[in-house]
């Protein structure tokens, strides 16, 4: 199975969620109903776009700051991210 069929199934998935979401089936439909955006998660599947770069620097920097924890200040913690 390649990549893309397995996305396809996915978002065929959601699409299925979505519907019974819009439905009112489940407890949960009252509690995720303001709450997902359809648009933006049919986005999330077919656009080539993501933000994985981003995430993983802001992880990356999150770390170093909780090793950090307690030492001097800014000016280290931008030398030891500068360093990795």
């Amino acid at each position: 199975m390649s990549l893309r069929q397995l996305a396809n199934g996915v978002f065929a998935s959601v699409r299925e969620f979505f519907s019974r979401l819009g439905q009112g089936e489940g407890p949960t439909s009252l509690l995720l109903a303001g709450t997902l955006d359809r648009a933006a998660v049919d986005a999330g599947f077919t656009r080539p776009y993501h933000n994985g770069r981003t995430e993983g620097v802001n992880t990356r920097t999150k770390r170093i700051m909780r090793q950090m924890h307690g030492r001097t200040g800014f000016s280290l913690l931008r030398h030891r991210i500068l360093l990795q």
